[in-house]
């Protein structure tokens, strides 16, 4: 909502796709644009294709913000289900590196991206 504020152009990038609609709602009605691109951070293609998507509407991408995150019941490192582990990793962390290795190729052809 902040950067939308400030004039941002702003993609929501998450699985939840009614959440995301619900903030896009909220950034037009104040005047600011806003997508929402329903993506499975876990999955590469589907972030892939929802890079290209925001970049095909926008035209550019200056700036990333990934934090898609999960949490979830806490164990012990016996008792964590390994389903709920993988899931955990995958989101949190893979997902983290599936949206650099697709945001960076066009921040850095733009000459946004520093190393």
């Amino acid at each position: 909502m902040r950067l939308a504020a400030e004039g941002a152009a702003v993609a929501i990038l998450d699985i939840d796709a009614a959440g995301s609609a619900t903030i896009v709602e909220k950034i037009r009605g104040q005047g600011g644009r806003a997508i929402a691109i329903e993506t499975d951070v876990s999955n590469f293609d589907s972030v892939e294709g929802s890079v290209a998507q925001l970049h095909k509407e926008f035209g550019r991408l200056d700036v990333a913000i990934n934090n898609a995150g999960m949490g979830g019941a806490f164990h012990s490192i016996v008792d964590i289900p390994l389903p709920q582990w993988t899931s955990t990793i995958a989101i949190n962390l893979t997902g983290v590196f599936h949206c650099l290795r697709a945001e960076l190729p066009i921040m850095s052809a733009q000459g946004a991206a520093r190393s």
